[in-house]
């Protein structure tokens, strides 16, 4: 049962253990499901669990009628907890009649049992099983038990006419009367962290649900959003539940000037803790941990929930959960995980330049046998390895989209993107849009390859490898849910073909053969077969109404995010090939020398710099410069960075990038692009979770204005 734990470099049982003089106390939690061979396994040691199930008698006994009832008969239907007494009727009220769930998931039913009694909770759940309402559910009760006018519906909403408040003049008939809240201080019993900021406002739209009829307020603060409104909101709407981000939350609670008053603080709950070790944030969790007030003070519960368990989730449980903590378990051991049990296939490509025809033609060709109905409707992610490379992809697509609406099934559905450079309020309305949409494309980077419950994606399809394995295997998650099938696609150059073998060897990856324009050539499409030279067309018809300074920043990106390549200059010619063949480009786009230096061309060779330039994408020139050609005779070296006065295309010459205004194609020298205001070249002005700035000091040790005014 334990098997999955020991994979952990320390064992986690035995790292748990250690951690506490106290035996853990156990409950056995049959799985609700009947046929079903999975167990909860709330242990962390096999001595733990000889030693807690001789205690397990004497606590049943002295446990109280309620937690009896709960741990005698795991329940499994939400109307049973209203039944029995245990969930006020205004919270079962907004699950069964508003969201129409009636029955738990193995994951609900274990950890809503178990929460409910009080005690810290570490799970083990996958997202996809509901663990979301499995914590909230217990987290609300418990704060309407301790304040049970929450319960009730807000009735505080007065009204106020057009004219103003309290203003008796022109009460006519046209006058218009306005809902209006008075201020409610906030009163925080409740805070949720998760590592994103597509989760965090997931979080908080079904936790507004689930606190529709009772007086509860949800808000978030997240990063990517505006500190002051956020605090304003806190400070004036009322918060009882607050759902951030570590570095926002960081942010907040360490402010010396607005602080928010959580010394009333009962709730405590990591989601996804293994990824918000992965992502970093133990500095800023424990500056966090740092500002609240201390368990001597005010008791409080903490649950945490994560995918796996690995070595830094351990450290986390012992800095943050007390002794006498539960595990409670809700994955099978002999469960196949969604990366062994789905089919995936992997499409190599001649190289970069037919990675994109390569998406459209596997997307046509499913769209249509979904349309035929030999498949489910089509709903596919999509996941970049760059920002850039999702914009542009996305542009090229929608213009293709509105050229072929009523011409192909593939545009029946929305076509969407999603990356972190987008405003919060977008990002949350492109999710919203893609969860609700029965077929869909969504074009994303990895904001969304952990904790994003999108249902029904049949196809996850990826533009490469990312970097990190664990992240491959976190996208496929994205589909294959709620006991629904899905399909994972890799479309790679096959340059980089060793990369599977190298970063997963043990997945059941198959090659696919059958898209004709993976092996396509552009420069002879009439050597192509008529469908896949129409796909390609399209594209370059597509791209060539792209402006051309997009595709001129989005280069480098590429090239970055291609690094990991083995054979640098074969990424370079075939990343030229794209940029002239499928983009359009008549002349190739400038390469920073950072970038250069960060995939590992950082020494030009100076030697063969002899003579005149040749055209940019003439890599057959022998009298000059092809590009990037280091093979060159009489030409100038591939990366000589000087500039030639006597070069054609403006006289720039290697990556000068001074304008020159009799140059030809718009007075643009070479590669040269225009200045972007003050800001340098590589730089994103993007917004992000605050990290860094004045270490905060604990003002639980130092101040006490914890009613501050906003």
């Amino acid at each position: 049962m334990l098997a999955p734990l020991r994979r952990c470099p320390a064992s986690l049982p035995r790292a748990l253990s250690a951690t506490t003089r106290f035996a853990l106390r156990s409950t056995s939690i049959a799985s609700p499901r009947a046929g079903l061979p999975s167990r909860i396994a709330p242990l962390l040691s096999v001595r733990a669990f000889q030693s807690t199930v001789r205690q397990a008698g004497a606590q049943a006994a002295a446990a109280t009628t309620a937690t009896a009832d709960i741990s005698a008969s795991p329940i499994t239907k939400f109307e049973e907890l209203q039944e029995r007494g245990i969930v006020h009727k205004n919270v079962i009220k907004a699950i069964v009649d508003d969201m129409g769930i009636h029955t738990m998931t193995d994951v609900q039913s274990a950890t809503i049992n178990q929460a409910l009694q009080g005690t810290d909770l570490i799970a083990q759940a996958k997202t996809g099983t509901g663990k979301t309402l499995g914590f909230l559910l217990p987290m609300l009760q418990n704060i309407l038990s301790k304040d049970p006018k929450l319960a009730e519906p807000d009735r505080t909403t007065s009204f106020e006419t057009s004219f103003g408040r309290g203003n008796s003049f022109g009460r006519g008939r046209f006058q218009r009367q306005t809902p209006r809240r008075p201020h409610l201080a906030p009163d925080i019993r409740a805070i949720i962290i998760s590592p994103t900021r597509e989760l965090a406002e997931q979080i908080a739209v079904e936790a507004r649900k689930l606190t529709r009829h009772t007086s509860v307020k949800v808000q978030t603060a997240v990063g990517g959003t505006g500190k002051r409104e956020g605090l304003r909101r806190i400070m004036t709407e009322g918060c009882h539940v607050l759902v951030a981000t570590p570095g926002r939350l960081n942010d907040i609670l360490s402010d010396e000037f607005n602080p928010i008053p959580v010394q009333n603080l009962d709730y405590f709950i990591y989601d996804e803790a293994d990824r918000l070790m992965e992502t970093g944030f133990m500095e800023e969790i424990k500056e966090i941990q740092k500002n609240l007030p201390p368990t001597s003070l005010r008791d409080r519960q903490t649950l945490m929930f994560s995918a796996t368990v690995p070595r830094e989730v351990v450290k986390l449980v012992r800095q943050t959960l007390k002794p006498g903590f539960h595990f409670v378990k809700t994955v099978r051991d002999d469960e196949e995980p969604t990366h062994q049990r789905i089919p995936q296939k992997v499409v190599f490509t001649n190289g970069f330049e037919t990675q994109l025809p390569a998406l459209l033609e596997l997307c046509q060709r499913e769209a249509v046998l979904s349309q035929k109905g030999e498949k489910r409707p089509f709903k596919a992610i999509v996941y970049f390895n760059s920002l850039k490379e999702t914009q542009i992809s996305y542009s090229a697509f929608n213009r293709i989209r509105r050229a072929q609406r009523s011409k192909h099934a593939l545009w029946d559905g929305d076509l969407l993107f999603i990356h972190s450079d987008l405003q919060q309020s977008a990002r949350q309305r492109q999710a919203d849009s893609f969860r609700a949409a029965e077929r869909a494309i969504l074009f994303s980077t990895d904001v969304t390859a952990r904790g994003m419950d999108f249902p029904n994606v049949t196809h996850v399809i990826q533009m490469g490898l990312p970097r990190d394995p664990p992240d491959y295997v976190h996208r496929i998650g994205r589909t294959g849910r709620a006991g629904k099938e899905g399909e994972g696609w890799v479309i790679m150059p096959e340059m980089n073909a060793y990369q599977i073998r190298q970063k997963l060897p043990d997945l059941p990856i198959k090659p696919d053969n059958s898209l004709a324009t993976a092996t396509a050539d552009l420069e002879a499409l009439d050597e192509v077969p008529e469908h896949a030279s129409n796909i390609i067309q399209a594209l370059q018809d597509s791209f060539s109404k792209v402006d051309e300074m997009e595709l001129e920043e989005a280069f480098p990106r590429i090239l970055s995010a291609a690094s990991n390549t083995k054979d640098k200059h074969a990424l370079i010619e075939s990343l030229k090939s794209m940029a002239k063949n499928l983009w359009g480009l008549q002349q190739e786009p400038y390469i920073p020398p950072n970038v250069l230096r960060g995939i590992g061309l950082d020494r030009p060779n100076r030697s063969r710099n002899q003579g005149s330039r040749g055209r940019g994408f003439d890599r057959n020139s022998r009298d000059g410069r092809g590009g990037f050609d280091r093979n060159s005779r009489g030409g100038r070296g591939g990366f000589d960075m000087r500039p030639r006065d006597n070069a054609p295309f403006g006289g720039r010459g290697g990556f000068d990038r001074k304008p020159r205004d009799d140059a030809p194609f718009g007075g643009r020298g070479g590669f040269d692009r225009k200045p972007r205001g003050d800001a340098p070249f590589g730089q994103r002005q993007d917004s992000r979770d605050h990290r860094g700035g004045k270490p905060p000091q604990s003002r639980w040790e130092t101040r006490g204005r914890m009613n501050r005014a906003f």
